[in-house]
């Protein structure tokens, strides 16, 4: 992705600025007012700016750090993993998603489907089927920056006695 730098505040007290050069800490360069720039790799990167005003005498700079990550996908984690869970219609049954995490440290969401036509949100739910059968309940984790992991637990098998 592009990272847009703009130079709009710079003023010249006296006259106009001519010229907006840029030093993107990267061995690349570019002119003008607005301009964007794609990183090719994560770091932190010392941003130039040189201003030179129309008449070709004066001019300024400013610098800044651009640090540049890497947004890594959440991972979904629904403890015990297990093939089926064992229960009973209209009783709740547990599911945690506590384990999952994201490697940014971005703060997650979670949403879940049942498989029954019932959906629900939150780390910890508790659900209960109405009637017996087997059922796939899948979990979505949203970090907010649009990445998504999905994690499906296998089957459900609520059965009544």
């Amino acid at each position: 992705e592009k990272v847009v730098f703009d130079g709009s505040t710079a003023k010249d007290r006296d006259g106009a600025i001519d010229s907006y050069q840029w030093d993107f800490g990267d061995g690349n360069h570019a002119k003008g007012m607005r301009v964007s720039h794609g990183y090719k790799d994560p770091g932190k990167y010392l941003v130039r700016l040189l201003v030179i005003d129309n008449s070709g005498t004066e001019c300024d700079s400013a610098e800044d750090v651009a640090t540049i990550r890497v947004n890594a996908p959440p991972v979904g984690v629904i403890k015990g993993e297990l093939e089926t869970v064992f229960g009973k219609a209209h009783i709740p049954v547990f599911f945690d998603a506590t384990g999952s995490y994201d490697p940014d440290g971005d703060p997650l969401t979670f949403f879940w489907d049942f498989g029954d036509g019932k959906s629900a949100k939150g780390p910890k739910v508790n659900h209960s089927f109405d009637k017996p059968g087997k059922y796939t309940v899948k979990l979505r984790v949203d970090d907010g920056t649009g990445l998504k992991s999905s994690v499906r637990w296998r089957e459900v098998s609520v059965q009544v006695r």
